[in-house]
């Protein structure tokens, strides 16, 4: 039987980002999304779109091209295709994450545009959070 170590990766990232694995396929799980974690109840989740992949150390990144560019790419354009419901009652498309997870240990990375990092730098300086890492 094939191993479904990317299952728990899947897991523990979304219990991670306190959200769920979305189950099955995609859109097939009844999730509302195709992204590979889902934000049931919290409303002000809506407008992620997290793809979740798990490599060994040595294992090129996926099929897709070849290139942690190319998985972003793509899961933009999956993220585009999902519209929610904003707070002021429009349309808008959701935002794209990509977590690596490395097979074997506890380290994931987050990939995500540029522009989306200092957004949500700038929105937690305007609401006077102070981040102590």
């Amino acid at each position: 039987m094939a191993s479904k170590s990317w299952k728990g990766s899947e897991d523990a990232t979304a219990a991670k980002l306190r959200g769920k694995r979305t189950p099955l396929s995609g859109m097939n799980g009844g999730a509302g999304t195709s992204g590979d974690v889902h934000f049931p109840g919290i409303p002000g989740r809506k407008w992620l779109y997290v793809e979740a992949k798990q490599r060994g150390a040595r294992t090129a990144p996926p099929a897709t091209g070849g290139s942690i560019f190319a998985l972003f790419r793509d899961t933009a354009t999956k993220a585009k295709r999902e519209r929610y419901d904003t707070a002021d009652g429009s349309r808008a498309a959701r935002r794209p994450i990509v977590v690596y997870h490395e097979k074997g240990t506890q380290l994931r990375l987050a990939v995500l545009d540029l522009d989306l990092l200092a957004y949500l730098i700038d929105k937690a300086d305007h609401n006077g959070s102070q981040m102590d890492i």
